[in-house]
């Protein structure tokens, strides 16, 4: 488990659906979603267990992190990831998971402001092979 935060310059990044009244923020210090004294903060928690006499282990991890807090551009990020592991052998492992995600910023309705960029962000699957050689 993890807990961070921070305070000062956050970038927010472009709002695709305010071009007409402000400048995208990329290269714009002054989108006032780019604000030089911001707050974040953000925590994670994970666990995993391996299950005995197999080859398996099954992996959870919970991340939360809201950035520009307190501000107009008040972002929440949470994720909720669950994963599997086989392991082959000592040195080679394949690794599934699978990532529910949710993304709000809560002073915006759906489809407004920075929530027309998050709008349809689903979840993320994946799956790696680690191999030591």
């Amino acid at each position: 488990a993890e807990y961070m935060a921070g305070e000062g310059m956050i970038f927010q990044g472009p709002d695709k659906s305010d071009y007409a009244l402000v400048p995208p923020a990329v290269g714009n210090p002054n989108h006032p979603g780019n604000g030089l004294n911001a707050k974040a903060f953000g925590y994670y928690v994970e666990a995993g267990y391996h299950i005995p006499n197999t080859n398996f282990e099954v992996d959870a991890r919970y991340d939360f992190y809201k950035r520009n807090k307190d501000s107009q551009f008040e972002l929440d990020f949470k994720t909720l990831t669950l994963g599997a592991q086989y392991h082959i052998n000592k040195k080679t492992r394949v690794t599934f998971n699978y990532a529910f995600r949710d993304f709000e910023a809560v002073n915006f309705a759906s489809g407004a402001g920075p929530n027309a960029n998050l709008d349809g962000v689903k979840g993320r699957a994946s799956v790696q092979v680690t191999a030591i050689f």
